[in-house]
């Protein structure tokens, strides 16, 4: 669900953590991040978006997994060719952080992000690419009318994600 239609603790959370980071409420929405309400509102939406339960069960495979809702609370959809492949997941919560010495991202189970650069679909009608490393600082800077703007969602650029970009 996007960020900025949710009056919940959440929702709350999100909108405070993007805030202090100097993002306005109307970045946010351009950036069209969402919240994590939990997984079975995730579910929903995608079943409401077309996925069926055989593709969803298959490709996110979310069982067992606490940690998407309880620690990660945005929700950032990894598409190439407009399709959705995955979903990353950024903590906002610093404290919790520290104390479970959690990465900044997760993916959901059965989905690699080093095969693409994240945003690589904006590579079209453009001669260069600007890689930077974090998912939230490309959704910024591509929401601000930067064109060709890809992340690499790792500190290092794999092979993949070089000839996926040619």
């Amino acid at each position: 669900e996007p960020v900025t239609t949710h009056e919940n603790s959440d929702a709350y959370l999100v909108q405070s953590y993007l805030q202090e980071r100097a993002y306005s409420k109307q970045d946010i929405e351009r950036m069209e991040l969402g919240v994590i309400l939990g997984q079975k509102y995730l579910i929903k939406h995608l079943k409401h978006i077309g996925y069926t339960q055989s593709q969803i069960d298959s490709a996110f495979n979310f069982d067992g997994d606490i940690m998407i809702n309880n620690t990660y609370k945005i929700s950032i959809p990894f598409q190439v060719d407009g399709k959705i492949l995955g979903f990353q997941f950024r903590y906002v919560d610093q404290e919790l952080h520290r104390m479970h010495k959690t990465p900044k991202y997760r993916s959901n189970p059965g989905f690699n992000p080093d095969e693409y650069f994240f945003n690589i679909d904006s590579r079209k009608d453009v001669r260069h690419l600007l890689v930077v490393e974090g998912l939230l600082n490309c959704k910024f800077l591509q929401s601000q009318g930067v064109q060709g703007v890809v992340a690499t969602a790792r500190r290092k650029i794999s092979k993949s994600q070089v000839q996926g970009a040619l």
